[in-house]
């Protein structure tokens, strides 16, 4: 009725603002007893920004009280550098067409210093939010594809819900239904130069939001937490709590693709093949269970392959058939992302690089090597669909000629990349991250590579090449890729010289003993139950324990710890510590021991640039062989062993190792430009 009146007397700023400060009013003295009650548990409070880095949509009242808040209260310099930030955030937000603005992730223009600058004239739906668990909205910003579900004060939002449907209802009667984007809205209205009631006659304004709309009823997407998910967590997660939340609910494509992920460190050989096997046939079933709409292509969200590859077995056969399965599921829920495009190339070769690792990951460090050394014939995009950003992920904002952060529903993000019209994409770890089957499942450009991030074939039909190294794949490794592999010179990589530090930690503090020290300090899941018996054998003949160290989940860690306790040698089991105390204990090492089965990549260059060796014994598979190929390139091959007899007896020879390590270039190892010109002249000849 209030909306109502003020409409029919004629919407002014002023009147606008008058009425959104009674109905928040009233919103909050409705919630004001449901708040009461808990407001010990409440996490929403000033100075959270989790929910303050989305595109928000604004009623026309809304958008009044904001703008005469910033008039009534900033002071000149204040209102300067929102103008500023606004610009910028419309910088940002340029490729993303109205209506679209829900996938991206820039911080609000009203945002300073992870405080809202209006926060008594925010919008409802940022006053709406009641969050009982902070680490759900930090998972819910930071992880989308698992969708997560925020635990809210039960009630709390009724109010605000209303304001919103009666506010929505009123203009629609009044034939004036016209809602904004905050951040394109306060733009618009600082250039404009009109007072708010001549700008907002003139504006046009945003179309409805076709999903989960910001006014109006809203889907429950806000539910109270589940008895029975807690009691899962509490009792099986251990670090896996999104696969037991799956388990625990009725027979759907979540519970069939969770159950399918393995386990992170193996009990046993015989495990290991159990797991393996159980791991086929649950895909062979699925091959023939019925596509129940999008249900699939949700569950995706729980879903990888990361674990697969970490058995030293070929997985080519099972990809390829996992890559089917893949395929039915985009036929189910968008036939019309796999039709193909046409190459149309005009002007600059357009290349993006997509993943959920866009982050301070291993992952992502190389492919901006890449990206930042294409020549100036190649436009470069950085698609960023995890959802999360670090210090890398700004420096591949500032590399890249365009940055985005998706966010929203991943299909609809899918179509938005499709129409950016690359004509090149990469895929920079397809396996390691749920999100990059929800993508590499469709045809989004012409050519679509995958590469060294996660060293397997896709399995994927839709992916055209595997861009890999001239010295990490044998010889017969075609037959091991879906894609056609390109084989770079090198190692492939382009690796940027850094400053390397450490915490200055000594083996003291570790408590690790004196004289010839060796460490197995890469990923424990590399190091596979066949192996355990080495360990045994190089502190029997060294009189020493060997340092293990496992930045894994709790669970996988007493699992290691029972495995090697029974494989009878001497060692030390660390776990999981902050970076600059692995740098520390690093070099507090003798040597480093490489995995046959899967060979260390940032972590040998790691080493090496510190002046610890690293012994191999290169594998049959291109994982297999990073450390030979690292070798290989910076005159280190007195560190390749030549069999098992080999690379033990090097290992527990101080004068080998001594030997070999006199020859070694560490500079080779970076910045390696036959790579980036053989990847651009390989690119530029596809179009």
């Amino acid at each position: 009725m209030l909306a109502d009146g003020a409409l029919r007397r004629g919407l002014t700023a002023e009147r606008s603002q008058k009425l959104i400060t009674k109905l928040d009013l009233m919103a909050d003295e409705a919630s004001a007893s449901a708040i009461a009650q808990h407001q010990e548990k409440l996490h929403c409070r000033r100075g959270c920004a989790q929910c303050c880095r989305r595109s928000i949509l604004v009623s026309q009242f809304e958008l009044a009280a904001i703008v005469g808040a910033i008039e009534e209260s900033f002071s000149p310099e204040e209102q300067a550098s929102l103008r500023k930030r606004s610009s910028e955030y419309v910088a940002n937000l340029a490729p993303f067409k109205r209506g679209t603005e829900g996938l991206a992730r820039f911080d609000c223009p009203l945002l300073l210093n992870e405080e809202c600058t209006v926060y008594t004239a925010r919008p409802l739906d940022c006053r709406r939010r009641f969050s009982l668990n902070v680490e759900d909205c930090v998972r819910q910003r930071q992880h989308p594809e698992d969708d997560v579900r925020l635990r809210s004060l039960p009630g709390a939002a009724a109010p605000y819900d209303a304001v919103a449907a009666g506010l929505y209802s009123t203009q629609v009667q009044s034939g004036d239904a016209r809602v904004f984007e905050l951040g394109r809205a306060l733009d618009s209205y600082f250039q404009s130069g009109k007072s708010f009631d001549e700008w907002i006659a003139s504006e046009q304004g945003n179309p409805l939001p076709r999903t989960e709309p910001t006014l109006g009823p809203r889907p429950a997407n806000d539910i109270p937490a589940d008895p029975a998910l807690i009691q899962a967590d509490a009792t099986l997660a251990e670090g896996d709590a999104a696969c037991y939340r799956a388990l625990v609910k009725p027979d759907t494509w979540l519970r069939a693709l969770a159950r399918m992920r393995l386990p992170q460190i193996y009990e046993s050989q015989a495990q290991m093949d159990e797991c393996w096997q159980s791991y086929e046939a649950d895909l062979d079933a699925l091959l023939t269970r019925e596509i129940r709409g999008d249900e699939a292509y949700r569950a995706l969200a729980f879903h990888d392959t990361f674990f697969l590859a970490y058995q030293g077995r070929s997985v080519r056969p099972i990809l390829e058939k996992h890559g089917k399965l893949i395929r039915r599921i985009a036929e189910s829920v968008a036939p019309e992302l796999l039709q193909p495009i046409e190459r149309k190339r005009s002007g600059k070769l357009k290349v993006g690089y997509i993943s959920g690792n866009l982050t301070r990951s291993n992952g992502s460090r190389w492919a901006l090597g890449w990206l930042k050394n294409h020549g100036p014939e190649i436009e470069t995009y950085g698609i960023n669909v995890g959802a999360k950003e670090d210090s890398v992920s700004l420096r591949w904002k500032q590399a890249a000629d365009h940055y985005f952060l998706l966010g929203g529903d991943r299909l609809e993000a899918a179509k938005w990349v499709r129409s950016l019209g690359l004509d090149v994409l990469i895929f920079t770890d397809i396996g390691m991250h749920p999100d990059s089957y929800r993508f590499g499942a469709f045809r989004l450009a012409p050519v679509q590579c995958t590469a060294w991030g996660h060293p397997v074939t896709s399995g994927l039909s839709e992916i055209d090449y595997y861009l890999s190294s001239e010295l990490m794949e044998p010889d017969d490794a075609d037959a091991e890729y879906t894609e056609k592999l390109v084989r770079l010179p090198g190692s492939g990589l382009f690796i940027e010289r850094r400053e390397r530090s450490s915490s200055g930690k000594k083996r003291a503090d570790f408590g690790l003993p004196e004289g010839h020290l060796v460490g197995m300090v890469q990923n424990a899941s590399k190091w596979l139950p066949e192996r355990d018996e080495l360990l045994a054998q190089i502190a029997e003949r060294l009189r020493k324990p060997v340092v293990f160290q496992a930045n894994v989940n709790p669970y996988p860690h007493r699992v290691l710890m029972e495995r090697l306790n029974r494989s009878g040698g001497d060692h030390v089991l660390l776990g999981s510590m902050p970076e600059l105390d692995f740098e520390a204990l690093t070099r507090c090492l003798s040597v480093s021991i490489d995995p046959p089965e899967w060979s260390g990549g940032n972590t040998t260059i790691q080493a090496l640039s510190v002046g610890v060796p690293v012994v191999t014994l290169p594998g049959k598979f291109m994982r297999g062989r990073h450390t030979y190929a690292f070798l290989k390139q910076c005159g280190g091959e007195g560190l390749i062993a030549r069999d098992e007899n080999d690379y033990l007896d090097l290992i527990c020879s101080p004068d080998r190792l001594a030997e070999a390590m006199k020859g070694i270039d560490v500079s080779a190892l970076y910045e390696d430009k036959a790579v980036t010109n053989a990847l651009n002249e390989f690119l530029l000849n596809l179009a």
